[in-house]
């Protein structure tokens, strides 16, 4: 590294790396979040010489002795895929910052980051962070927003009452995802066929596996269309499963409500299915009614510890 010159009366100073040198610089978390730049943008620059104190300049920030890449992402991509020539030398705006700033615009980074994602994107992403790999399409794409809040909360979040204390805040996804992933890794086990394991399917078993029911076998045969029927009544999983099949019609702005009466079903239909074949209430003859499903939510929030956060 050469010091060209530093700016006075700033943390500021200008130097010059050796390609490699900079190369070599630690990436921290937010190097992959903070450009936004088309490849195209830079590939117009790079095909212009005159340009070149410019297209290979780059910022750093500086911790103590130790030095870190800001910005560059784009241009590593380019050069290293060939597409532009690498330069031999970097310019650098060399910015001198303590631990604690760069904590904070770390924090920050992420905060902007995920506040401009959608919600499955930004569940995704959680699953990054705890280090979870899921394999099944329904579970592996993150579309859960609706499914965790209905579990947590009873409802989607459209139709909480922001006004009540225990609905006031957002769910915390990081949290969530953190509480709830040994459920949602039983779930993702069955490669949940979509169009059973809608929202309000998955809240219900979320909260379910979460009070340790044992409901595998139940879980298996509703993924495979394979309930019973005789004499005219059904058992538990028919049962949910006409009720499944008379909602598939209904206008997307009734999504929410729907996805509420699916959780109240499921819980019930899971209980029935405990009783075993031998209770009046295993087999039924009209459709599948709901149940109040707090209490089931109150049982798992206590079983995990989680009963009275207001993020959760």
């Amino acid at each position: 590294m050469e010091t060209l010159y530093a700016i006075p009366g700033t943390n500021c100073s200008v130097i010059k790396l050796g390609f490699a040198e900079w190369f070599g610089l630690e990436e921290p978390d937010f190097f992959n979040l903070i450009e936004t730049d088309d490849p195209e943008h830079w590939l117009q620059l790079q095909a212009m010489p005159f340009l070149a104190s410019y297209t290979n300049s780059v910022t750093v920030l500086r911790v103590g002795d130790k030095m870190y890449k800001m910005d560059g992402k784009i241009r590593i991509d380019l050069w290293s895929s060939g597409k532009c020539q690498k330069p031999t030398a970097i310019l650098a705006w060399m910015v001198d910052i303590t631990d604690t700033e760069l904590t904070e615009f770390i924090q920050e980074t992420h905060t902007k980051f995920k506040s401009s994602l959608q919600p499955n994107e930004v569940i995704k992403n959680t699953y990054k962070e705890h280090g979870l790999t899921f394999v099944s399409p329904r579970i592996k794409e993150g579309f859960l927003f609706d499914a965790i809040n209905t579990a947590l909360r009873g409802r989607p979040r459209p139709l909480q009452d922001k006004r009540l204390k225990q609905e006031k805040e957002e769910i915390n996804l990081n949290k969530a995802i953190s509480v709830l992933q040994n459920e949602l890794k039983l779930i993702d086990e069955l490669n949940p066929n979509p169009e059973v394991f809608v929202s309000g399917v998955i809240a219900a078993c979320l909260v379910m596996l979460g009070i340790k029911k044992d409901i595998h076998v139940f879980l298996e045969r509703l993924n495979n269309y394979h309930g019973e029927s005789k004499d005219g009544m059904d058992d538990p999983v028919a049962g949910l499963l006409r009720a499944l099949e008379s909602y598939r019609v209904q206008h997307k702005d009734t999504f929410a409500y729907i996805t509420v009466e699916l959780f109240k079903k499921t819980i019930n239909a899971i209980m029935r299915w405990e009783e075993g074949p031998e209770s009046p209430k295993y087999w039924r003859r009209n459709t599948m009614p709901g149940i109040d499903p707090q209490p089931f939510i109150e049982s798992m929030k206590r079983l995990k510890g989680i009963h009275g956060q207001s993020d959760l």
